[in-house]
């Protein structure tokens, strides 16, 4: 078991995991991210690293591939025996060079399982769509200057950017006004996007206990990105119900615990956050769930490279094998 030593440590684990600690490469665009300084890959119990790295064929110091090279990748790396499915994916960054994680879904192993897709018709104003491409403008702006700090205390994301902020308290006003509105897109609308800006925005509703049911719909959702936003913002409210328990926020460990055994990067990312809010304060009932379920996936996670990404995973085995003994 590797152990997290001191209280510094796990209070930079803890910043970490509920700071903006990770962009995909995707958003900024290529020639703007940095060479690769991590290639790790998970969720390969047959096959060995070594045979996953020569079928890759992208190394460290190679530039994040773009769609035509992760495609090529994908199909040396689904033609290995045993290998049913590949979720590449470019984070940026840790010590200033992008990570690649590859996700390797085996014949026979865990399958995650999605709700279907809605195929309702309503939809976002124009005027949030708006204001979430200025926010998305200014986090690259932040993730490129280093400032992704951020204020959780009131169960929702305060940036320390002030263009990332002032979008946040925009949404504020919106949650507190139209809740009913992002809660119907989350659950009802076809459109992904949508989907995904309302799970973004609905944490900021001054119901905290309400946010927390209506994002834990959407855990599930065929989308990767929906997935990844109604996670956070339940880490976040999460994090807020340990402060304030009076507020009597449940959250229940068992679809966390589903995320972390994905072969997708950006659910294993999220479902361990929310998992380590959830451990933050003894609960035998959700030790025993991980313990029962979870323990070989945040295992290989806590032996990732990056220490962005590993340091969550190695705190909730502490605590869990604490609790044991």
């Amino acid at each position: 078991m590797i152990k997290i030593q001191n209280a510094g440590k796990r209070k930079a684990i803890m910043l970490a995991v509920m700071g903006i600690t990770a962009v995909s490469a995707a958003a900024f665009g290529l020639q703007q991210i940095p060479p690769i300084g991590i290639v790790d890959f998970y969720g390969n119990h047959k096959l060995s690293s070594v045979a996953l790295r020569k079928a890759l064929g992208i190394k460290e110091g190679d530039a994040i591939p773009d769609d035509t090279v992760k495609a090529a990748a994908t199909t040396r790396l689904k033609a290995l025996p045993g290998v049913q499915n590949v979720h590449i994916s470019g984070v940026c960054c840790d010590a200033g060079r992008a990570i690649l994680y590859v996700g390797i879904q085996e014949v026979g192993g865990i399958k995650p399982a999605y709700r279907p897709a809605p195929t309702g018709n309503v939809r976002l104003p124009e005027e949030l769509i708006a204001a979430n491409r200025r926010f998305e403008k200014a986090l690259i702006a932040a993730a490129v200057s280093g400032d992704l700090t951020e204020d959780d205390s009131q169960g929702h994301a305060l940036a320390h950017n002030p263009d990332m902020r002032a979008v946040q308290q925009g949404y504020l006003h919106f949650a507190s006004e139209h809740f009913a509105l992002l809660r119907d897109v989350l659950m009802k609308s076809s459109d992904a996007h949508h989907r995904a800006l309302a799970a973004q925005v609905v944490g900021y509703s001054p119901d905290k206990r309400a946010a927390a049911d209506c994002l834990l719909g959407a855990v599930n959702d065929a989308d990767e990105e929906v997935r990844n936003n109604a996670t956070r913002a339940i880490g976040v409210i999460a994090n807020y119900a340990n402060s304030n328990p009076e507020k009597q926020i449940r959250i229940s460990p068992d679809p966390f615990i589903e995320m972390v055994n994905s072969p997708i990067w950006t659910d294993r990312n999220k479902g361990t956050m929310v998992l380590m809010m959830l451990t933050q304060k003894p609960d035998s009932a959700v030790y025993a769930a991980i313990r029962k379920k979870a323990l070989p996936a945040l295992t290989e996670m806590a032996n990732w490279k990056s220490t962005m990404h590993n340091g969550a995973p190695r705190l909730i085995l502490e605590r869990v094998k604490h609790e044991k003994e």
